[in-house]
């Protein structure tokens, strides 16, 4: 595995459940690397939109948001393709 997933791994450990695959395992940790980048950019905007205006996105902006990467990144974030 590679040395990102093992250090996610580490830090799940004692939350991950002893029946669980090492490639569920692998699976998971490859999710949250993916939707930690959409987080850190969604972050950054909606803590730009409270200084601007005093209020969070709207959900509608968020899925914009989300639909014009997706358009931006051809159908790819990350792992996850369409």
């Amino acid at each position: 595995m590679p040395d990102w997933v093992q250090e996610i791994t580490r830090k799940l450990v004692a939350k991950v459940p002893p029946n669980m695959s090492a490639s569920a395992i692998g699976a998971v940790a490859m999710l949250h690397e993916t939707a930690e980048q959409l987080y850190r950019r969604l972050k950054k905007l909606e803590d730009a939109s409270i200084a601007r205006h005093g209020r969070q996105l709207h959900p509608r902006e968020v899925l914009e948001l989300l639909d014009s990467w997706q358009k931006e990144m051809g159908d790819r974030i990350g792992y996850l393709r369409r």
